[in-house]
């Protein structure tokens, strides 16, 4: 989160309200030498026009309830023509009711993005159709963003949005783009597991989790600290069992670069014998962040 800043500080954001998010874009070109420096200004433009003119929720989405979105989409290639490679890096928030805090539900970098744009280029996105990879692997995190918010105002209540995103992941595959099959990028950790992740079975309970985490949990903390967060200790009591069974999973990476910062925060003010506890859990979890969960002892 702290890169995005910086390049957002460093770089300049394009911003925009949209009906559903509230998004800020920066394409960053400095690992670029070219004269067309235009082209990632419009590049900008198309992000943000693409993700405010569509109506993506189901409902409507109040102005204080919108989803902010910051994206930082790094260049490191480009043919000085159409073709371009970048990472993708994505930070998405809810607010929580009551306070004006907004909880991180998406912290995540895409590292295989490679895509055809020239400016001003239509983007016509249908979850069903393949049109092309920047307008797909957009609309693909804009969905999930979505299924994933969802999850945690209502039980399952992302479940459309994941279904669109897996359709998105299943026209990219059959028109061979990469990024989008088992065998791309880095083992466990392309889109391809992690849609795969948020509509299989096995994580049906930590997608219950996330609605008892954040609805039941972060929601009701204004009002009463002590049970909203022992219900985010049964919410992270449910992923270790989660975890048991698919311990190398992508999601469970992905909740915990998205959580782990709020967490350490959420019990530094906790009994001692409730941080003992919940430390003990989440480094069973998550034994390579055992440092952080160590700290919460020092809060």
């Amino acid at each position: 989160m702290r890169k995005v800043l910086l390049f957002l500080t460093m770089l300049g954001a394009a911003v925009a309200m949209g009906q559903d998010f509230n998004a800020r874009v920066t394409v960053n070109h400095a690992q670029i030498t070219t004269q067309n420096i235009q082209v990632f200004k419009n590049m900008e433009t198309s992000i943000l026009e693409f993700i405010n003119s569509r109506k993506w929720a189901e409902m409507k989405i109040d102005a204080n309830e919108r989803i902010d979105i910051n994206m930082v989409l790094n260049i490191t290639e480009f043919d000085n023509v159409s073709n371009f490679r970048a990472t993708l890096v994505l930070n998405a928030s809810r607010p929580v009711y009551g306070s004006t805090y907004n909880t991180v539900i998406l912290n995540h970098e895409d590292n295989d993005f490679q895509f055809s744009y020239v400016s001003f280029q239509q983007m016509n996105y249908n979850d069903q159709t393949f049109n092309d990879n920047f307008t797909s692997v957009l609309g693909f995190y804009m969905e999930i963003i979505l299924g994933m918010t969802m999850d945690s105002y209502s039980l399952l209540g992302g479940s459309s949005y994941l279904t669109k995103a897996n359709n998105v992941l299943i026209a990219a595959q059959s028109a061979g783009q990469a990024g989008w099959n088992a065998q791309d990028g880095a083992t466990n950790k392309n889109r391809y597991y992690l849609i795969d992740d948020l509509t299989s079975d096995r994580f049906k309970d930590m997608r219950s989790a996330m609605y008892t985490y954040h609805r039941k949990g972060l929601d009701i903390m204004s009002k009463d600290l002590e049970t909203g967060r022992n219900e985010i200790t049964n919410a992270i009591k449910e992923i270790q069992k989660v975890a048991k069974l698919q311990p190398n999973s992508m999601w469970l990476k992905v909740f915990f670069n998205s959580k782990g910062n709020e967490i350490v925060s959420i019990y530094s003010t906790a009994l001692a014998t409730d941080k003992n506890k919940i430390v003990e859990i989440l480094i069973n979890i998550d034994p390579a962040n055992t440092a952080k969960w160590q700290s919460i002892k020092n809060g």
